[in-house]
């Protein structure tokens, strides 16, 4: 999405977890800002059937694996992929 300052397919995101419900997204996302209140959290925008929690967007792959690999090593599960798919 422009307005945001979005650039779909030309940049990648960490998705950190998936839920059903908007409210328990919304609250896993205060979580981890308050833990890692340098990096963005939001619902992506272009998953309508579920909340997919992402931190980013970033516009190198390699700046979102180093972030990616410090979230693995403090116990949050995740993956690097293009913004839009």
């Amino acid at each position: 999405d422009p307005k945001s300052g979005l650039l779909p397919y030309k940049q990648v995101v960490i998705q950190v977890a998936v839920f059903k419900n908007k409210e328990n997204a919304e609250k896993y996302i205060d979580q981890l800002s308050l833990k890692y209140n340098q990096v963005k959290f939001f619902i992506d925008p272009y998953k309508k059937a579920s909340y997919n929690i992402v931190a980013g967007p970033y516009l190198k792959r390699d700046e979102a694996t180093q972030f990616s690999k410090k979230l693995k090593a403090e116990g949050t599960n995740n993956f690097v992929r293009s913004f839009k798919k």
